[in-house]
């Protein structure tokens, strides 16, 4: 059990937000408060999971109000089967508010200052460069590149190469990260087997960076198709 002093902007949904749990489990662990009328430097008792109820390289997550396993499989980008493989005790059509689920460790953290992204990739893959991991599920590199083109001039540029690394007719998807502008190129389906499904993303750094005193204003990750769309949800500028 741990607790809570209320502060003059907490709410019962701000404390419930924060602690990952359902307004629900916080009123049945203090049936004496009101939840409309906090007062300041009020204690409140706060439900936690046991670290010891998941096993390693998982982590606990409580069932709050609304929750499907599809949501949460969603907000922790993994995929669903695998959150339901790692619950085999857990009814996916009747999950109850206040039980703990057990969130496999999927993503990892990449974090690069020479780059100035951060963003996550599957655990399992391994480091072979600073810049490039892979497994057996895939790969990423991360590049850059200096061009005084429009970010939609050098998606396509990079889409159709005189070699077709993404097929004869790549699609090309116009995206934003945060506010910069970038596309997602994903194979044709003639796409040569040699190029192991790769995919790429291109974004506008919100200002060039500095490598070896060179400036270069787009950055670039080609990875394999079914991991570009997570990397890019995950994308961050730092």
């Amino acid at each position: 059990m741990n607790y809570h002093i209320v502060k003059p902007e907490d709410t019962i949904y701000t404390i419930a937000q924060m602690y990952n749990i359902s307004i629900e489990t916080i009123l049945k662990a203090n049936p004496e408060i009101n939840p409309n009328m906090l007062t300041m430097g009020q204690i409140i008792s706060i439900p936690l999971a046991p670290k010891e109820e998941c096993p390693p390289g998982t982590f606990p997550y409580m069932i709050k109000k609304g929750d499907t396993l599809y949501l949460i499989a969603r907000k922790n980008h993994i995929p669903l089967s695998l959150l339901i493989r790692s619950n085999p005790n857990v009814n996916p059509n009747n999950l109850t508010v206040g039980d703990v689920l057990c969130i496999p460790k999927y993503w990892d953290d990449y974090k690069s200052e020479l780059y100035k992204i951060t963003f996550k990739y599957p655990s399992s893959w391994e480091k072979v460069e600073e810049n490039y991991y892979e497994g057996a599920t895939g790969y990423f590199i991360v590049s850059v590149i200096n061009s005084d083109l429009p970010t939609d001039e050098i998606c396509k540029e990079e889409a159709y190469q005189n070699l077709n690394p993404y097929g004869l007719d790549p699609n090309i998807r116009n995206i934003k990260i945060g506010n910069q502008e970038g596309c997602l190129i994903m194979p044709s389906k003639d796409q040569s087997k040699e190029m192991d499904n790769q995919a790429a993303l291109i974004v506008k750094y919100p200002k060039p960076i500095n490598i070896n005193e060179i400036e270069y204003n787009h950055l670039i990750i080609w990875a394999e198709k079914n991991h570009i769309q997570g990397i890019k949800n995950t994308l961050r500028f730092i």
